[in-house]
């Protein structure tokens, strides 16, 4: 920590000159909310107090070609519909200063003033080491080799006091900080221009996210110390694989913090619809045994202004497909859910997918966003939702499995604990029939949760939930 080199290289050695302009702008909304609607007000809000009376100017470029030079709390009306790039200027002068026992260790090239200040400070040596320091004061100790004071210890060393004089520099700086957040502020209409008689986001192209989702993280920097889940800071597209088609992923998290990566959708007027609702799939995978992380839904009719709680997937829900060590990537084991309300019937809908994130996760993946009628979108999928039901569920150790609409199919019938673990084969071999009851019991197992899934081949047909209670 003393060697020369190391202090060069901390900036610590006599004389060195600090780092300059290190205070950083930026800027909040007021109302946690960067989702309007057209005529409200967005709340713009400075961290000018952190530059105290040493600030000189404040610009906002709130991204219409609009700027202003309110310092604190900027209220302003975007008059059209969009999204805006906003930035903050802070101009300020700050005096930094280096110091050094020898004058010409100092940088007073650059320097505005320097002066000089005697300190004085507590030196120690042999009693002649102090005498040639000219030391005051000067008194003799006693201490052993193990640091122990003894009256008549076999080793002495003396203290005193010394007059030390030290220069300081000076030097004026005139710094600006800048900070630009990109597509941070949304107006929206008041009334939503989407308004077809259904909806699809399959993203089998990047453009259905770039042109129509907007992705707001809370999210820190990726930390350095992640071991084997990759860096992935929110939701991405996926292009996909053998084994899947493109969609949604949000990568997996190393646990250091604890954020939330939201999926905000447009507007949407349905208020024609009967019974609207919204469905979707997913898969995903955990990389511990206690895996914590959640996927919920939430839905605004008023431009996101406020949001009202639709569904959520549980920790369990997310890491459906087991536990993995390396990246998780897609494999035929999706689910689908299907959510309504009846106060989704209104002319100025948005939905929006809260990740959150608890702890370290794999890799989720979300795909087939689709909104509509609930009897439209329940008969899209009704082949996977009437192909197995469980009963008695829960159970107390017997149960049967029904199975319907796999006549001429080669299956598994596997069930499998919440990290996918295989813990029972129920059933192999050709469906003979549209109709195939199952009997098993299960009261070996552990008390807990559990998941029956149907395979043919690879590929993972359907999957339900199974709780065992004793």
């Amino acid at each position: 920590m003393w060697q020369e080199e190391n202090l060069i290289k901390t900036g610590t050695m006599e004389g060195a000159v600090p780092p300059t302009c290190n205070k950083q702008a930026d800027f909040s909304e007021g109302f946690g909310n960067t989702s309007i609607c057209l005529g409200e007000d967005a709340w713009l809000k400075s961290n000018k107090s952190m530059f105290g009376s040493s600030m000189t100017s404040l610009t906002w470029d709130l991204g219409d070609g609009t700027t202003s030079n309110v310092e604190n709390n900027l209220l302003y009306e975007y008059n059209q519909v969009g999204t805006y790039d906003i930035s903050l200027t802070i101009n300020y002068d700050e005096v930094t200063h280096a110091t050094s026992e020898s004058l010409s260790s100092l940088d007073l090239t650059n320097a505005s003033s320097y002066d000089s200040s005697l300190t004085n400070v507590i030196v120690q040596g042999s009693q002649s080491e102090l005498n040639a320091m000219n030391a005051s004061n000067i008194t003799s100790h006693d201490i052993d080799s193990l640091g122990v004071f003894w009256g008549n210890a076999n080793t002495t060393f003396y203290r005193g006091r010394v007059l030390q004089k030290h220069y300081t520099a000076y030097y004026n700086n005139s710094c600006a900080s800048t900070v630009v957040k990109t597509a941070f502020m949304t107006v929206n209409p008041t009334t939503a221009s989407n308004s077809a008689s259904s909806y699809l986001y399959d993203f089998s192209s990047n453009n259905d996210l770039t042109s129509d989702w907007n992705i707001i993280s809370t999210n820190e920097d990726s930390n350095q110390w992640s071991f084997n889940t990759n860096s992935s800071k929110s939701w991405q597209w996926y292009e996909g694989n053998a084994g899947s088609s493109s969609c949604l992923m949000m990568g997996g998290k190393d646990g250091s913090n604890v954020s939330t990566d939201n999926l905000i959708s447009p507007s949407y007027d349905l208020s024609g619809y009967t019974k609207p609702a919204i469905s979707f799939k997913y898969t995903g995978a955990a990389v511990n045994t206690f895996p914590s992380n959640e996927l919920k839904v939430y839905y605004s009719n008023n431009c996101g202004d406020d949001w009202a709680f639709l569904g959520a997937l549980s920790n369990i829900d997310v890491a459906r497909a087991g536990l993995f060590t390396n990246n998780f990537t897609p494999n035929g084991n999706w689910a689908d859910t299907l959510l309504t309300k009846t106060s989704l019937k209104n002319d100025n809908i948005k939905f929006k997918f809260e990740y959150s994130t608890n702890g370290a996760s794999n890799n989720f993946f979300l795909d087939d966003i689709q909104i509509g009628e609930e009897d439209d979108l329940l008969k899209q999928n009704i082949e996977l939702l009437s192909r197995i039901k469980i009963f008695p569920n829960p159970t107390l150790g017997n149960t049967n499995i029904i199975l319907n609409n796999l006549e001429g199919k080669n299956i598994n019938v596997v069930m499998v604990d919440v990290l996918g673990k295989e813990v029972k084969k129920i059933y192999e071999g050709l469906v003979m029939s549209d109709f195939l009851q199952l009997e098993s019991n299960i009261s070996n197992l552990d008390k807990g949760v559990y998941f029956i899934s149907i395979y043919e081949g690879n590929n993972m047909l359907t999957t339900d939930k199974i709780i065992l209670n004793k």
